[in-house]
């Protein structure tokens, strides 16, 4: 079996959630942090078999070792060559899923009360604009009359800040909703967001979906 760059894109942005990883079969993958506060899930096109691994990114280290990557899945271990013929092999053993942090339930969150669309482009800024200004909290604010998406530090009253006012945004309710940057550890898209009050927030690409638990110091109304 050989796995797409877009499914090798997915591993390598859940290694960053989570440094182990748990596949239950099929075309499915999910994971979650070890806090429970980010879960991720993606459909691929590869049928893959139940497996465990301790260290996903020693995984994808290891098949990177190879220029055409070929997996031959087994009970214990995955074999890894370049293909028949090749006289080069890896033997990678599996982990048992008792000690691994495993992403067994569905989701279920209740109507977002905000929706809006983030752009790659808007949430490449922010990003980069926390990581600039060293600050580690995230906040989406509704004042009545406008919404902003921007970074600061929430626990410094004189922090220094960067806000990106949204367009076309409803201003009916006055809300504050805080992440920290640590959590939004997303591969770069377009997304459809949905933020509960509930304490949650749905992020949604072509490509894979986030949960992500906000702050407790949130409110809404």
């Amino acid at each position: 079996m050989k796995l797409s760059e877009q499914t090798l894109d997915i591993l390598k942005n859940y290694s960053t959630i989570n440094s182990n990883f748990y596949c239950g079969g099929g075309k499915t993958l999910r994971t979650i942090s070890i806090m429970k506060n980010i879960l991720a899930e993606a459909s691929i096109d590869e049928d893959l078999p139940e497996f465990g691994l301790y260290d996903l990114s020693e995984f994808l280290s290891t098949v990177s070792l190879y220029d055409k990557p070929n997996l031959d899945f087994e009970d214990t271990h995955v074999t890894i060559t370049n293909g028949a013929g090749t006289n080069v092999q890896t033997k990678y053993y599996f982990a048992s899923k008792d000690i691994l942090t495993v992403a067994d339930k569905d989701v279920t969150l209740p109507d977002g009360e905000v929706n809006f669309s983030l752009t790659k482009e808007i949430l490449n800024k922010i990003l980069k604009a926390g990581s600039v200004l060293q600050v580690s909290d995230i906040i989406l604010k509704c004042d009545g009359d406008s919404v902003k998406l921007g970074v600061f530090d929430k626990n410094n009253p004189t922090s220094n800040s960067h806000m990106i006012t949204l367009e076309d945004m409803d201003t009916s309710v006055e809300y504050e909703f805080y992440f920290k940057i640590e959590n939004l550890k997303m591969i770069p898209d377009n997304y459809e967001v949905s933020i509960s009050s509930g304490g949650a927030a749905h992020f949604t690409s072509n490509k894979v979906e986030y949960w992500i638990a906000l702050e407790s110091e949130s409110n809404y109304g």
